[in-house]
């Protein structure tokens, strides 16, 4: 994470010199343009450039989305990191725990494991938000799916009627502002990783890194040329495609929401010890500590939580394997459903 936000500072940095050279470039073209008095009088010339204008608007558009997600995902990656740190630092006190080494005050004893425990609690409990928060962005990232299908539609229907009404210089630039990073990567390209996602460390120097970053915007500068210069988007390959990853991504939502529900199962239950440890006098414990234990008593609270955290661990990984499973069992189920129903 850490090294990636490194690369992302110096890809941004590059990213706004070539914005800026490029405004330069423009209003000098302008000036230029403005002092020849029979400058429009080849229009093939200007509406080429403002075609072209448009693609590398829309392209740098692309570039400064992925650059914010990237930097976004980064900065997350850092914070499961160290989260991932902190579990794995505290799963040696555990193992000693388990082999009684924490009775004998060599490593801390009693007090230390309640410590490590307590960390690990907070490093899970950032888990569950990550989780929690990956549910929801793949549900709605399945039903914005959907809507892309409708809506490059109208795209399509408006594309067809400009067709008959405009001239062919109007129709030369192209308007791609309905182009974002999340269309791109549904319809263009599913897998683009240009080499600023790469998180490793950076072995070239800033020159290099400047010719890559020019290389891969004009590659992205053609792409969306050839994307926006289609006279149908949303043909019967597409719209099934991204009706597939629809589904996909609704299943990713739900794999993700039933690891949410299994952790904090967990949490709470293994929650429990803690409980146990600090409020050790059953007789003056607060009416909520006694409601969280749902009556129980210490030593069954404590019994209790370990077995149910012990038992959504494994079945997690359980589910987690299944789900490849459950989605061709039921795309096989559906697909038999429509033949059935085309032959009737």
């Amino acid at each position: 994470g850490v090294f990636k936000l490194i690369r992302l500072n110096r890809t941004a940095e590059l990213f706004q010199s070539a914005k800026r050279a490029r405004r330069e470039k423009r209003v000098k073209d302008e000036k230029k343009a403005s002092s020849k008095p029979d400058a429009t009088a080849d229009t093939c010339d200007t509406t080429d450039t403002d075609a072209d204008a448009t693609n590398t608007d829309t392209a740098e558009e692309l570039i400064r989305e992925s650059l914010t997600h990237e930097a976004n995902a980064a900065l997350r990656g850092t914070w499961e990191g160290m989260a991932l740190f902190v579990t794995g630092v505290g799963f040696f006190w555990f193992s000693a725990h388990s082999i009684h080494v924490t009775g004998t005050n060599w490593i801390g004893g009693l007090r230390a494991f309640i410590h490590a425990f307590i960390m690990m609690q907070i490093a899970l409990a950032y888990f569950l938000w990550c989780m929690f928060k990956d549910s929801a962005r793949g549900i709605r990232r399945s039903k914005q799916t959907l809507l892309k299908i409708g809506e490059l539609s109208a795209v399509d229907d408006k594309k067809k009627k400009d067709k008959k009404g405009k001239d062919k210089k109007k129709e030369a630039t192209v308007e791609a502002r309905w182009l974002t990073l999340e269309t791109y990567n549904l319809l263009l390209d599913d897998d683009w990783n240009p080499f600023w996602t790469n998180g490793d460390v950076s072995t070239v120097d800033k020159m290099a890194e400047g010719k890559m970053f020019e290389k891969e915007t004009e590659v992205l500068k053609s792409k969306v040329k050839s994307f926006t210069g289609l006279d149908v988007i949303m043909d019967s390959e597409t719209t099934a495609r991204l009706e597939e990853r629809a589904k996909t991504l609704k299943w990713d939502g739900y794999r993700e929401l039933g690891c949410f529900i299994f952790n904090f199962f967990a949490f709470y239950g293994y929650a429990m010890a803690l409980i146990a440890y600090y409020f050790d006098d059953e007789e003056i414990q607060p009416g909520y500590i006694k409601n969280c234990k749902f009556g129980y008593s210490n030593i069954d609270a404590d019994w209790t939580g370990n077995f149910v955290g012990d038992v959504m661990w494994t079945v997690e990984p359980i589910f987690i394997v299944s789900i490849p499973f459950v989605m061709n069992l039921m795309n096989r189920r559906k697909t038999e459903t429509d033949k059935k129903i085309k032959s009737d």
